[in-house]
């Protein structure tokens, strides 16, 4: 498992309650495929969230979701954690 800081670099909705999250940081040589998961520690909840890769590369990340509830205010940076495993 691995362990970063990526800095958040847009939060768009894109269709009603769903977000494109892009993120950059450095993923240490271990860059999610598509289709994996990364957990992200979002400050102000206790547990992390478990999201779906979207894309990504050697510097940024992104990720899409919806939104049940409330919005989370991400504003900064997140940190996120990642299996090294392969995607499918």
């Amino acid at each position: 498992m691995y362990k970063s800081t990526f800095i958040i670099v847009s939060n768009k909705e894109i269709a009603t309650r769903s977000y494109r999250l892009r993120l950059m940081g450095n993923c240490y040589g271990h860059i999610p495929a598509p289709g994996q998961f990364v957990d992200i520690a979002i400050p102000g909840f206790y547990l992390r969230r478990p999201i779906s890769v979207c894309d990504a590369d050697n510097l940024s990340i992104t990720l899409i979701y919806k939104t049940i509830g409330g919005v989370p205010h991400l504003d900064g940076s997140v940190t996120i954690f990642g299996e090294v495993v392969e995607g499918f």
